[in-house]
């Protein structure tokens, strides 16, 4: 059963966490799919904006990672406005994503980012935090469009998964 499946997952990265905040010198610990600035482009989502048409040959498949609560903390990303994800953001509360600036500028353009509803994986997120932009793929590469979903509510079991923690000296 999916479900069943989902929950362990989230039980045992939830301890894997919990665990590894409890280590001298750990302030911060997330989990995520994708590790920025890794060999590959990393995973997509084709989206539908809530209040945005694209063009005729736009393409709506944006990059995105899969993350746990603390992400931004860890990997020392601010937040422009809005939240990071909480455990209560979980399979039985409804969808949220965090969206970082350049998708902010592309698609919401003179319009509140928090609040603004965006279709993916068969169902509506509501955003309710904006992240400042990060490198993707590239230290060279200008900003782009990205999103973050919280793991617990986009279950991949296809996906790895990566630790990050901060400590004292750093992100490891």
């Amino acid at each position: 059963n999916a479900g069943s499946e989902a929950g362990d997952e989230d039980t045992f990265l939830e301890r894997v966490t919990e665990q590894l905040k409890r280590e001298p010198g750990v302030r911060n610990v997330s989990i995520a799919d994708y590790v920025p600035l890794s060999v590959g482009e990393g995973s997509w989502e084709d989206l539908e904006i809530e209040g945005y048409a694209p063009a005729t040959s736009e393409n709506m498949k944006l990059y995105r990672a899969v993350v746990t609560p603390d992400y931004f903390a860890t990997l020392g990303i601010p937040m422009r406005e809005g939240r990071d994800f909480t455990r209560q953001d979980d399979a039985t509360r409804a969808p949220v994503m965090i969206v970082n600036d350049a998708f902010v500028r592309r698609f919401l353009p003179g319009r509140a980012a928090i609040g603004t509803r965006v279709h993916g994986w068969g169902k509506w997120f509501t955003i309710v935090g904006v992240a400042h932009d990060t490198k993707v793929q590239r230290l060279s590469e200008p900003a782009r469009p990205y999103f973050y979903v919280p793991q617990a509510q986009v279950y991949r079991p296809e996906n790895g998964y990566t630790v990050f923690a901060r400590t004292a000296g750093g992100v490891t």
